[in-house]
């Protein structure tokens, strides 16, 4: 947008990932259009009577699961993972844009821009984001979509190596590393925040990102014990936004320390 071309963002109206599956309240006052830097973000509704019909009731009908999947094929699991917001397939018909770049490979909403490139031949730009430990990434649907692709992003060349071992040519693989805009940090005050949260002057372990168990923040809580014998005044944040059992799951990390090593793990939930 900054060098004058139109950009649009189509998501689902949602924040996190349990509300690909049911609907919640915290989202119902997110506009269903506005423009953010110049960009154009639209966020569409997510089916959930569909899924309920087809994913919920539907697999208790005899011979209904079956027929799902038949017709769905390999791209059934996608399904399951949602969110399922057929109207964003629709949009990028009647936009017509000039290329569309699709982020993770694990949502229902980049399936959808992969029929975009197979019906409406709109050139697919393609970053998986690629999380080579997890089994799915060899799931048979995957390599669907990368074959389909035009352009590849890795973020890192080891992601590259890894797309190139599962069959990709080379040349259409593009190294852009993940980053951040670091304008917005100007002026920073570091001071203040470590004031407000009562930081002191002693290292500082810090974890940034969502609080779910394949982060590993469980197991940087376990660590935390190794890293005091060394460093008995290290302090470990852990900040981001949590699912519904983060709580459950840290309060039962925690219990292993006294009451002072749980002084010097601070916990900051957005």
């Amino acid at each position: 947008a900054q060098l004058g071309e139109k950009v649009y963002v189509f998501t689902s109206h949602a924040v996190h990932l349990g509300h690909f599956r049911a609907p919640d309240a915290s989202v119902k006052d997110l506009p269903q259009e506005e423009v953010i830097h110049g960009v154009h973000v639209r966020r569409f509704k997510i089916n959930y009577r569909f899924m309920d019909l087809v994913l919920q009731r539907g697999i208790k009908v005899r011979g209904a699961y079956r027929l799902f999947r038949a017709l769905t094929g390999s791209a059934f699991v996608l399904w399951e993972h949602g969110p399922v917001t057929w109207g964003m397939f629709d949009a990028i018909r009647r936009l017509k844009p000039d290329v569309v770049l699709a982020t993770n490979h694990y949502f229902f909403t980049t399936y959808l821009c992969y029929l975009a490139k197979r019906f409406f031949k709109i050139p697919l730009i393609l970053m998986p984001v690629t999380h080579s430990a997890d089994p799915w990434t060899h799931h048979p649907c995957l390599k669907m979509m990368y074959d389909a692709s035009d352009v590849l992003i890795a973020c890192t060349e080891f992601e590259k190596r890894y797309l190139v071992s599962l069959g990709q040519r080379e040349d259409k693989i593009e190294v852009l590393p993940l980053g951040i805009d670091p304008d917005i940090f100007q002026g920073a005050e570091g001071e203040r925040i470590k004031q407000k949260y009562h930081l002191k002057e002693v290292p500082i372990i810090a974890y940034f990102g969502r609080k779910v168990p394949h982060k590993g923040f469980e197991t940087l809580i376990d660590c935390m014990g190794l890293v005091w014998r060394e460093c008995p005044d290290a302090q470990l944040l852990l900040a981001g936004q949590p699912e519904d059992y983060f709580a459950t799951r840290m309060k039962k990390c925690m219990d292993q320390y006294s009451d002072t090593d749980k002084q010097r793990i601070l916990n900051i939930d957005n």
